[in-house]
């Protein structure tokens, strides 16, 4: 249904067209996407001579079935042409079409004349503009249908740009509810999209197939046929036989991601050939895949079974635009309910030091099973000191293989199979193509036929391979992906510490066992050590549940205190990529906050050689000595580093006051407590990582719509500018615009910075290099030469990110990231910064085709009212110069017959003066379009003022109020600057016309530098929305404001003339209550 913006585009068509067109009838045809009806939102007939528009209710223009095939004007929509009826309608319907097409409504009378002009969005036709001739023939010549033509395009175009705000706008509305939603499920957000995408098209037929690449199975959580809702059983997905399948199978299939949309479905089913999956075949299709990263999620679908050709572009990246929201989201929960399988995991195999080995193992079978297709898994395990691996747990084709034999294997060898090298090199493994990798080793598979999908992650505990972890499948080729991989690595860490506290566990049992035989004295030391454990095991569950890593090492340290009884403790997380440590915690007999380590110190020796250190005496180990913490020495400590399948996160220091004797079972429980440790940090930094991953898909997203919601170039890059200035967290972020065809930049944008806006840069500094180079620079202190060490707001540079930002192979500006310290740039932070940069590039490209857009209008309104001034000049030089020749012929003519008649002689002398007046004045009209100077004299302002109100004509029921300073310094003005009062006293007078109230006030004043001129009247007032653009060169103010002839001149002239010669106007009201016009001069 028309809305009302849309539906005053097409009144100012019809009241356009009246003034230089005559018809009878006028009316508009508009298509709803939504409910596929043709409309008539505005319809309007000349009745006894005068145009009038018919009310909704008239029941032969209600809203009726879209139908292109049986009915006009709807046939006229594919083609999309305009099309002209230089006779009877009725008849020219006979003759080219036969009976076969109906006019709906039918005419009353029948036109003689008949034109339509196609309402085209973005390519599309979305409507005709009508209007007939009911008297005469062939009405509308060449020139006429051109005018029309152009009047409808002028509305298509702004009815497209009305209609992408709607939808950019839903857009926008569906991706913060889903983000807002972070625990929405599958159904409530497959229910959402279907609800906001029947906002904006059709949605009676549609259908959500999610793709299982596993399984190869297509499910459909959501389907409606004719509005209702049904279920479609799952089905198998036919990828491989392209005759086979349905239209879904040709989207999944499409490795560019591409959404489909046949023009004729049932042509394209006849030459594909092969059955079709439904019945009846839809004469209209539209299919778009769900997106995460490279991967297919599944497709999103709309039908319709009545009209053919039924959608465009725009449905098409409306869809797009939903199904990326709703993968995000489905995305999103997966990503939930991944975590908190691994969670429930982690808490699960966090009590397995009371588990044996078997248990253990199904646990994670169990776990795994619910992430992913575990039909074909094996876990082996492996013994270093016999070189032999054994398969405690298999299975193949859904089915437990308990006889699986343990084998020898080298790993010295060079040929290995794909389990040997994981347990190598400690690393995960997943070959794009499994058979092409035993060919590039030359080794013959061990197990035929070779997986056409396999991965496998190690068991790695203290860089000690344990045994490895595999998934394959037979059927499906590249079946695993990044995300995998990632629950496999998770899932095999907790599993390494679980099999090692299990034997640990064990070996402790058996040790206190042992003791317990040999000694009954040391019952109650087994007793505490029991105690100790059933502590560690509360430890590991509670450590698993928390994912807040500020919680979690308050919980290490707590707990440690509890298990050892140490003077206090110090944890220190550690980045192993960076090689840096974050700000650490200190617990017990000592509590503050210790200073982050050096990447190069005793700490960091700790954590990058992963080697425990137990000191029992610093004086008899005196190069371990530290200094004092709160005037009090350490005499003994342990340094531990928490490592997590082979990575260190984190130090761990157990320290004493006094010399301490470290037991073997003390270092056994210290180092549960630090497996346990290593666990939980990871998965704290795992959940903070997902959170930060979503701030910045959050982010992504919103500067995407930033980008093509806004065309305003300062305002869409300080967006992107802030944005990445949030995800990075660099001190200064700058995006400086760049022309290549100038060779130069504009000025740009900065956050973080005390100035948001800043000058542009040299033409021949840093930017300038960047914007010539085809690849980003990303430097830190030691790499930066000495001319990049820019200071900004008083702070030098340490570490910065120049990128180019390229819009079609054309550098369109230049981005940097700043900091002021040594900052190494991760993987991922360079990743961002170029997604950012893509969107920058995006928005400057944007901005500068919208720049460019509007230049060429005001180029041509410019052309117009040259035309414009021209003509009238050119009329009033004509006529002004046959009135001063007649004047000139009656004052000879009566100069001897009236030479006394003082009456007379000073009536041709007005005459010839006002005339003279009035050829100046055609002059002047040019003056703002030469911008020449005319000679410039000293003036009273006062005589000026009272010249103005004096050839005013103010009307005696306005009550005029003059304040002159006095003292007032002459001005210096041209003889025409009287016009400049006399147009803002017409103004007032005109905005005064309806009010009860009517007081014009003139009032002068000056100070050292300027002479002002206030009048303010008691009108209407100006509206805020209008106030910038009333001095705009031929704006129109709104139909309130609006003054008869008013052709957007006058203010437009006052401010150009008074600019002109220094000075200014400006402008202040409130509606209802008045406005006040101050004119500016310069003294002298």
């Amino acid at each position: 249904m028309a809305n009302p913006n849309e539906i005053a585009v097409l009144q100012a068509v019809l009241t356009q067209a009246q003034k230089v067109i005559d018809f009878d009838r006028f009316y508009a045809a508009l298509y709803d996407r939504v409910t596929v009806q043709l409309e008539f939102p505005i319809v309007a007939q000349r009745r006894n001579g005068k145009m009038e528009v018919l009310s909704n209710d008239a029941v032969s223009w209600h809203p009726r079935p879209y139908d292109p095939e049986a009915q006009f004007p709807d046939n006229l929509f594919p083609a999309g042409q305009p099309v002209f009826v230089e006779r009877n309608l009725q008849t020219w319907l006979k003759e080219r079409e036969g009976s076969r097409l109906v006019c709906v409504p039918e005419p009353d009378p029948w036109p003689l004349s008949w034109l339509g002009v196609p309402l085209k969005a973005r390519g599309r036709t979305i409507g005709f503009i009508v209007i007939e001739h009911h008297n005469r023939k062939n009405a509308y010549d060449v020139r006429l249908q051109r005018l029309f033509q152009t009047m409808v395009n002028r509305a298509g175009g702004t009815l497209a740009t009305t209609r992408l705000v709607e939808s950019l706008r839903l857009v926008n509305r569906v991706g913060q509810t889903l983000t807002a939603g972070a625990h929405l499920t599958v159904e409530k957000i497959l229910v959402l999209i279907h609800e906001e995408i029947g906002r904006l098209m059709d949605n009676r037929d549609m259908y959500v197939a999610l793709y299982n690449r596993g399984t190869q199975m297509l499910d459909f959580p959501l389907a409606y046929e004719d509005g209702n809702q049904v279920q479609y059983p799952p089905r198998k997905a036919e990828l491989v036989d392209p005759t086979q399948g349905g239209l879904t199978e040709v989207v999944l299939r499409d490795t560019e991601h591409r959404p489909f949309c046949p023009m004729d479905v049932a042509k394209w089913y006849a030459e594909r050939g092969g059955p079709p999956v439904t019945a009846p075949i839809p004469k209209s299709w539209m299919g778009v895949p769900l997106m995460r990263g490279e991967q297919v999620l599944g497709v999103i679908a709309l039908q319709n079974d009545e009209v053919a050709e039924l959608y465009g572009s725009d449905d098409i990246e409306v869809l797009q635009a939903m199904s990326g929201a709703a993968a995000v989201a489905l995305a999103n929960t997966r990503l939930f309910e991944q975590l908190s399988v691994v969670n429930d995991a982690g808490q699960n195999l966090a009590a397995g030091i009371r588990l044996n080995e078997g248990k253990i193992l199904d646990a994670i079978y169990e776990q795994a099973s619910r992430l992913m297709d575990t039909r074909d898994m094996y876990i082996a395990l492996y013994d270093a000191k016999t070189q032999e691996l054994s398969f405690p747990l298999a299975v193949f084709d859904g089915e437990r293989q308990y006889d699986w034999p343990s084998r020898k294997i080298d790993l010295t060898s060079e040929l290995r199979g794909l389990t040997e090298v994981v347990l190598q090199t400690q690393k995960s493994l997943c070959p794009v193509d499994v058979e092409a990798w035993y060919k590039e080793q030359n080794i013959e598979p061990r197990v035929k036929p070779v997986p056409k999908s396999w991965v496998g992650v190690p068991l790695v505990r203290e860089n000690q391979v344990l045994g490895i972890i595999s998934l394959q499948n037979d059927e499906v080729a590249n079946l695993y992906g990044v995300d995998d991989i990632v629950v496999l690595m998770t899932l095999a860490g907790q599993a390494a510490v679980a099999l090692e506290n299990a034997r640990l566990y064990a070996d402790l049992t058996d040790s206190n066992k042992k003791l317990a035989d040999l000694n009954v004295d040391l019952e109650e030391r087994v007793q505490e050590r029991t105690k100790q454990l059933t502590a560690l095991q509360d430890i590991g569950v509670k450590l698993a549940s928390q994912l807040d890593q500020r919680e979690v090492l308050e919980a290490i340290v707590q707990h440690a205190a509890l298990i050892t009884g140490a003077d206090f403790f110090t944890l220190f997380p550690y980045d192993p990529d960076k090689g840096t440590f974050e700000a650490g915690i200190r617990r017990g007999k000592i509590e503050e906050i210790p200073t982050i380590p050096d990447s190069d110190g005793f700490t960091a020796t700790i954590a990058r050689n992963q080697q425990t250190l137990f000191v029992e005496d610093v004086e008899i180990r005196p190069e371990f000595k530290r200094n004092s913490i709160q005037g009090r020495a350490t005499h003994a400590f342990a340094s531990i580093p928490l490592i997590n399948r082979g990575r260190s996160v984190g130090v761990l220091y157990v320290n004493y006051f006094e010399p301490h004797l470290f037991s073997q079972e003390e270092k056994k429980i210290i180092q549960l407590l630090t497996n346990q440790a290593a666990v939980a940090i990871e998965n704290a930094r795992l959940y903070n990582e997902s959170i930060h991953r979503t701030e910045q898909f959050e982010t992504l997203y919103n500067i995407g719509l930033t980008v093509n919601s806004k065309l305003d170039k300062s305002n869409v890059l300080l967006s992107i500018a802030t944005g990445i200035h949030t995800l990075i967290h660099a001190d200064v972020i700058t995006i400086f615009p760049y022309n290549a065809l100038r060779q130069e930049f504009d000025p740009g944008v900065r956050a973080g910075s005390t100035r948001e806006e800043i000058r542009r840069p040299s033409g021949s500094g840093l930017a300038k290099q960047i914007a010539g180079r085809p690849n980003p620079v990303f430097k830190s202190m030691q790499a930066m030469e000495a001319n990049e060490h820019e200071m900004i707001d008083g702070k030098s540079v340490a570490s910065y990110a120049g990128i180019p930002l390229m819009f079609e192979e054309e550098c369109v500006g230049v981005l940097f990231i700043d900091y002021f310290q040594d900052h190494f740039f991760s993987e991922d932070e360079k990743k961002l910064s170029l997604l950012f940069s893509m969107q920058a590039a995006i928005a400057l490209h944007n901005a500068r085709q919208y720049q460019q857009t509007q230049e060429l209008a005001k180029m041509q309104r410019l052309v117009e009212l040259g035309h414009l001034a021209g003509s009238l000049a050119h009329r009033i030089g004509n006529k002004g110069g046959l009135v001063r020749l007649g004047a000139y012929e009656l004052s000879e003519y009566l100069e001897d017959k009236l030479k006394d008649d003082v009456i007379v002689k000073e009536t041709l002398d007005d005459i010839l003066r006002n005339n003279q007046y009035l050829l100046d004045l055609s002059h002047l009209l040019f003056k703002p379009l030469r911008a020449t100077k005319e000679r410039m004299v000293a003036s009273n302002i006062v005589f000026l003022i009272k010249e103005a109100i004096k050839n005013a004509n103010i009307p005696a029921n306005i009550y005029l109020n003059t304040y002159y300073a006095e003292s007032l310094p002459l001005v210096k003005v041209n003889r025409f600057f009287v016009e400049v009062f006399l147009e803002i006293i017409a103004n007032a007078i005109e905005a005064m016309e309806n009010s009860d109230s009517k007081i014009l006030t003139i009032r002068t004043d000056y100070d050292d530098n300027w002479i002002t001129v206030a009048f303010t009247d008691t009108g209407i007032g100006i509206p805020d929305s209008e106030k910038d653009r009333i001095f705009e060169l031929l704006s129109h103010p709104s139909s309130e404001n609006k003054k008869k002839h008013h052709l957007g001149f006058g203010l437009w002239w006052i401010r150009t003339f008074l600019r002109d010669i220094g000075g200014n106007i400006e402008v202040e009201s409130q509606p209802g209550t008045g406005t006040t016009f101050t004119v500016r001069l310069p003294r002298g």
